[in-house]
């Protein structure tokens, strides 16, 4: 019995063994299958990360490519611009123009400096680490070099603006004189009316005096003054001739003529008829001509509503920080630019030219301020330090705005502003190519109009003018 029992035992033990090597068997095929199983999918991995990277590297390097047909093309577009401004040098001459020529040599000379640049940092790449040392000295030269060469000609832009403020103290002079002169023609003009006018009422008194001898002879005719009377009323007469006064009642109370009394009474009444009707007749005309007024009113705020362009409203951060909107400049007259604080050349000069219209507007008392704004295309590197560092080189009221690229697009789409940023140089630098116009806001946050590059500081000036007077005919539009 005891044997069986063993027997049993030691059959169920071997049982369990090979029950337990087979789940570890199959434990361990399992792992296998999985680990080839994952080998295979990392394999994949690396299989599609190795096609990613060189779908990247294609389409970098057509980035690339069309990166330098872009330059290309630009460096065509400022060859043919710099030809047009050596060209307006050339016609105003003397000391601008020596100083724009030097401009376009320093330009010239930086492109050929960052072009031998490139040359040698590529040359430099294919020799080994020593001249990668030499290079970056040369580099930190050339960065000294470059910041001694701005500096230099920060003085020269200070120096044109100095001439630009001389030219235009002279040009206020000019006015003063010209003012001046037609205040005196005026003078002249006016002292000329009053003789005329002094003549005419001296016609008019010797006339009238004439009347009145011709009356007085016909009542002494006619029998109507006794002798005694005569006399003394002739003396009294002839006094009263020189000074054109007093003779009315004079001759009513010594003869009752009735025919005179009811002549001069049919003259008053033509004269109160003729008076009610002139009177009926210009309310009429004002009447007609402040409906037309209103009538136009109406008319351009029907015109001006229906225009798509800055009908939204944006918020942003000017250039200390605080947030803006566009109801905060209701009630002023706006000037508004949209550019970038790393533009070379077109946004300096446009942003002058607003700020010379800004000027030359405050200027005039009898106008309401101008406020200047400026909101950038390039939020990425326009933070609120560098706009701050920015305006501070032109007008003193010039406010700049920025925010997230949302923000930024979406204000940019109100008023239909095309902003596309060009390819990264191997500094990291770019340019932006956006629209290049000076929106004119009015005081009820309503667009009105535009200027491009060719309009200058005088023409927008007096468009400026034009719409504020306009402004203020019709009532100050609400």
């Amino acid at each position: 019995m005891r044997g069986g029992e063993e027997e049993e035992r030691s059959r169920r033990r071997g049982e369990e063994r090979k029950k337990r090597r087979g789940e570890e068997e199959q434990k361990g095929r399992r792992g296998a299958e999985g680990e080839k199983r994952r080998r295979g999918e990392e394999q994949k991995g690396r299989r599609g990360e190795e096609e990613e990277r060189s779908r990247r590297r294609g389409e970098e390097k057509r980035r690339r490519r069309g990166g330098e047909e872009q330059k290309r093309r630009r460096g065509e577009e400022e060859e043919r611009s710099r030809r047009r401004g050596e060209e307006k040098r050339r016609r105003r001459g003397g000391e601008e123009q020596k100083k724009r020529r030097g401009a376009e040599e320093e330009e010239r000379r930086r492109g050929e400096e960052k072009r031998s640049r490139r040359r040698g940092k590529e040359q430099k790449g294919r020799r080994g680490e020593e001249e990668e040392r030499s290079r970056r000295r040369g580099e930190e030269k050339k960065r000294r070099r470059g910041g001694e060469e701005q500096k230099k000609r920060r003085g020269a832009e200070e120096e044109e603006k100095r001439s630009r403020r001389r030219g235009e103290e002279q040009k206020g002079r000019r006015g003063e004189e010209e003012e001046r002169s037609r205040e005196e023609r005026g003078e002249k003009k006016r002292r000329g009316e009053r003789r005329r006018r002094g003549g005419e009422e001296q016609k008019k008194r010797s006339c009238h005096q004439s009347k009145w001898r011709h009356l007085v002879a016909d009542l002494i005719k006619e029998g109507f003054l006794s002798n005694q009377l005569r006399r003394t009323e002739i003396s009294f007469l002839r006094m009263q001739l020189r000074t054109g006064t007093g003779l009315k009642d004079r001759l009513l109370s010594a003869g009752g003529d009735s025919s005179v009394s009811a002549a001069k009474l049919k003259l008053r009444t033509r004269v109160l008829v003729t008076l009610l009707c002139g009177g009926g007749v210009l309310a009429a005309c004002c009447y007609v001509y402040e409906e037309k007024q209103q009538r136009f009113r109406r008319q351009r705020i029907e015109q001006l509503r229906q225009v798509a362009v800055g009908q939204g409203n944006f918020s942003l951060l000017d250039h200390r920080g605080q947030r803006r909107t566009k109801q905060d400049f209701l009630g002023s007259w706006v000037l508004l630019y949209f550019g970038f604080t790393h533009c070379p050349d077109i946004c300096p000069e446009e942003l002058e030219k607003m700020c010379a219209v800004v000027s030359a507007l405050d200027r005039d008392t009898s106008l309401p301020p101008v406020q200047p704004l400026f909101i950038t295309v390039d939020p990425d590197r326009d933070d609120v330090a560098a706009l701050d560092r920015y305006v501070k080189d032109f007008h003193p009221r010039l406010i700049g705005l920025t925010g997230t690229p949302e923000e930024v697009k979406h204000a940019g789409q109100d008023y239909r502003v095309y902003a596309s940023p060009g390819p990264k140089d191997e500094d990291g630098d770019y340019i932006v190519d956006h629209t290049i116009l000076i929106y004119l806001i009015s005081p009820d946050g309503l667009f009105l109009d535009y200027y491009n590059r060719t309009k200058n500081e005088e023409q927008i000036g007096e468009s400026v003018k034009n719409h504020v007077r306009n402004q203020v005919k019709l009532g100050g539009v609400r």
